[in-house]
């Protein structure tokens, strides 16, 4: 087996950088390098330069278009891949005709991915998801085409995702919240692994992010010393 395939991973927000990152990393590949918007990820392919750089449709206020075509123009030789929860047709032509290899959608396994990645550096072009209509013909279809990237999950088994993102995780703890065996939580835990394509129940978090399965978390204030319970404020002023 050669050497894994060095990735550069363009994506905003930290979370779902750190969701993607995971899902390349359990496919096989090698993350050398992370960026949250267009000028990191021109400094970072500058740096490191990598056999492919997965850029996400929409980089915030910026887009991964322009990011493709202006990476491209400083560097020709480089391979863009589109990964992009997405799963619209006329998306994936606007990324072929600003110079990327192909498109992916989020709802890609594991095996996908890796192969969608290798084809791509290897000279394959076009590579696209499965799930999308042919891209190559000029005709495409009025209404955007489903990714159709979300696993169905039934109540009880978003249950046990939504306790295992909040920190519930041996079967233990997850029976006695949810008045249920350990060996059907067991259960649940291995249908729940399989239908969103990860190996480890520590992938499940992140994995059901990447997928809209669960919300983003909101970001937690920053405390500091003028924060304090006016109590506490006043309790230190009277030992001091």
């Amino acid at each position: 087996m050669g050497e894994p395939i060095r990735i550069l991973v363009v994506q905003t927000g930290l979370l779902m950088r750190q969701a993607v990152v995971q899902r390349l990393e359990a496919s096989g590949m090698s993350v050398v390098g992370q960026a949250g918007s267009n000028a990191e990820a021109l400094v970072e392919y500058a740096q490191r330069y990598p056999d492919v750089v997965t850029v996400d449709v929409r980089l915030g206020a910026e887009s991964g278009f322009v990011l493709i075509e202006d990476l491209l123009e400083c560097h020709p030789d480089a391979v863009v891949m589109v990964y992009s929860g997405h799963g619209d047709a006329r998306l994936a032509q606007q990324a072929l005709a600003a110079g990327a290899a192909g498109y992916l959608c989020r709802g890609a396994s594991r095996a996908e991915l890796r192969e969608a990645l290798q084809r791509a550096v290897s000279g394959a072009r076009p590579v696209l998801d499965r799930r999308l209509v042919d891209v190559r013909s000029e005709t495409l279809p009025d209404a955007p085409v489903a990714a159709g990237s979300t696993p169905q999950l039934t109540a009880r088994q978003r249950q046990v995702l939504h306790l295992v993102a909040a920190g519930t995780t041996s079967n233990k703890d997850l029976a006695k919240e949810l008045f249920i065996s350990e060996k059907t939580v067991k259960s649940h835990i291995e249908r729940i692994t399989a239908c969103l394509d990860v190996s480890r129940r520590t992938q499940l978090p992140l994995r059901a992010f990447e997928l809209g399965l669960l919300p983003v978390p909101e970001p937690q204030p920053t405390r500091t010393g003028f924060d304090r319970p006016a109590a506490a404020m006043a309790g230190s002023r009277s030992t001091g």
